[in-house]
């Protein structure tokens, strides 16, 4: 792996790490770039995958990001707040796997006790239609995509955006911010 600074957009700048895959046989030979970036003060960091397929057969793939909202390895007591079936709700104390599509791509996930705060993590994916799913037990959450049409034709290079955001500051930001990914750089 080669790990830079990176810069977009002018002000957004972090860390590229890239590499071609040459353990797993599906994407052998395939160009990976994984960007974090920031800007000064901002409580966000955006993530974008950049997947190459500089291979003779065409690739397919599903991103996804596994979170740790608390910061300290423990999902447990964890609060999913996203908006499902028109209206916010929260998903907690969850017994047996469960699994949800945001409407919106937008997930709140905050440490229990701190429903009355803005204290949490917030997860964002790109793009209009509902295309995320998160998949909650009580040890852990798996936040990913589900374009299951993320196919590359040899030589396609596909961005795939994501966002996370500290603390923010109620869900309706979050979900402005989710509604401008697709229009950043």
């Amino acid at each position: 792996m080669d790990t830079r600074a990176c810069e977009r957009g002018g002000v957004w700048k972090g860390v590229e790490v890239s590499w071609t895959s040459q353990i797993q046989q599906t994407c052998r030979g395939v160009r990976f770039k994984l960007q974090y970036l920031t800007a000064p003060g901002s409580p966000m960091v955006l993530v974008n995958w950049v997947i190459k397929n500089s291979t003779g057969a065409p690739l397919s793939f599903i991103p996804c990001l596994f979170v740790d909202p608390g910061f300290d390895g423990a999902f447990g007591g964890t609060i999913v707040h996203t908006r499902w079936g028109g209206s916010e709700l929260d998903l907690k104390d969850l017994p047996v796997p469960a699994s949800v599509t945001p409407e919106t791509n937008s997930l709140w996930l905050r440490r229990s006790g701190t429903q009355e705060s803005n204290e949490g993590l917030g997860l964002l994916w790109a793009g209009s239609d509902p295309g995320s799913v998160a998949i909650l037990t009580n040890e852990i959450a798996i936040c990913g995509s589900m374009d299951f049409s993320c196919w590359l034709m040899p030589g396609d290079e596909r961005v795939v955006r994501a966002c996370l955001f500290v603390d923010p500051p109620n869900f309706e930001d979050l979900e402005r911010v989710q509604a401008a990914l697709t229009e950043l750089f």
